[in-house]
């Protein structure tokens, strides 16, 4: 795999978060200009009207929902009812938050990637991440708050691996309990948090700093316990995960299975489209090429002893390693159809660890890499808001 590391400045995070939003917003008008739909139709595309539901039972003086609508993790409902309140329309309210958690994940993904192509390539690759952060989901949200997190680790790690002075005690503390804080509420908008969780407690633990890596780890875990609490408060008791897990609707109590159970299975036990079947195990290779080079790397780097990384010592590829490792494997073993037909939604929340690898590659010089990957991932895109209606 290409390895390479660019210097990535102010300038290009802000352009590659303008360029973030301004896509997925564009996608939305070229769908209402030709399907001659509204937004609030948009917005309820998939889960969208049990999003705007939840959302509106968690501001209501009389809080009620099924089972099934609370399956939905709570804190980008939150954060979009909190935004409705200051007289934004929920539809918009919940696009907003799409577009702009996307539009920080890209930035984001080239800082703690090192690369800005890492960035422009999440603008508009994969086709389930734009599509995912488009319309209202919880994905750019999760992995915006994850990044965020492992921005502030890598950057506190990164400072004491150069000796710069303000990398003192207090600093390292007040890293991993803010970092902990994003990792929970990253938790609170989608479960896979916690494998960024574990990636941040690596990093940690790479310099040898296995305190802040407790306090990471256990601040995460207060923030995910309290939201929770809240939660059950609020609705009078605790649905999420029963929904998640028992409903026939989702996972019908077979949220786990054994690795590849349900890719192979699944298109045994029913009919599923040649170009389906294509598209699902394309991504399972990437996925495990990328784990691939990953171990490799690490394993690599850790029998030579030399540091492969300029700043931290090679903390940079442990944690991609462990996020995405971690990550993969539990999609491996997700269960019912869904691991198959899901598989390349239920990886995005691992994508910049995935890309890590190919980061070398991912430059505007490399334009046989480009052209055709953003060309199908917008047309596929297109193709899935179409199938959405």
């Amino acid at each position: 795999m290409a390895e390479a590391s660019t210097r990535v400045t102010a300038r290009h995070l802000c352009l590659i978060a303008a360029a973030a939003v301004a896509v997925r917003a564009g996608l939305m008008v070229g769908f209402l200009l030709v399907s001659g739909g509204s937004v609030e139709s948009f917005a309820g595309a998939r889960d969208g009207e049990q999003f705007m539901a939840y959302a509106q039972n968690l501001f209501s003086a009389d809080p009620s929902a099924d089972t099934y609508t609370l399956r939905l993790f709570p804190f980008v409902p939150f954060v979009a009812g909190l935004i409705h309140q200051v007289g934004v329309p929920l539809p918009w309210s919940f696009l907003l938050v799409s577009w702009l958690g996307a539009g920080a994940a890209c930035a984001l993904a080239a800082w703690v990637c090192r690369s800005a192509g890492v960035g422009w390539f999440m603008v508009a690759v994969t086709p389930t991440w734009l599509m995912a952060s488009t319309i209202p989901a919880t994905e750019s949200m999760n992995l915006a708050l994850v990044l965020a997190g492992l921005w502030v680790v890598l950057r506190a790690v990164g400072d004491e691996a150069a000796n710069i002075e303000s990398a003192s005690t207090s600093s390292r503390w007040r890293a991993a309990i803010l970092a902990g804080v994003l990792f929970g509420l990253s938790g609170l908008a989608r479960p896979m948090g916690c494998f960024g969780t574990l990636a941040g407690m690596a990093a940690w633990c790479v310099r040898g700093r296995w305190r802040e890596a407790l306090v990471c780890g256990g601040t995460a875990m207060g923030v995910v316990g309290l939201g929770i609490a809240l939660l059950a408060w609020r609705f009078g008791g605790l649905v999420t995960v029963e929904g998640y897990v028992e409903s026939e609707e989702a996972y019908q109590g077979g949220l786990l299975a054994w690795p590849f159970a349900s890719l192979v299975m699944t298109p045994l036990r029913e009919p599923v489209a040649a170009w389906k079947l294509g598209f699902v195990w394309l991504h399972v290779v990437f996925a495990l090429l990328a784990c691939a080079w990953l171990i490799a790397h690490v394993w690599r780097a850790r029998r030579t002893g030399q540091a492969q990384d300029e700043r931290g010592a090679g903390v940079w590829p442990v944690a991609m390693a462990v996020w995405a490792v971690s990550g993969v494997l539990f999609v491996l073993c997700t269960g019912d159809r869904w691991g198959f037909h899901e598989f390349p939604r239920f990886i995005v929340p691992y994508l910049p660890a995935l890309l890590y690898p190919f980061r070398g590659w991912l430059t505007f010089s490399k334009w046989w890499v480009w052209g055709p990957a953003v060309a199908g991932s917008l047309g596929m895109a297109w193709f899935g808001l179409i199938r959405s209606f």
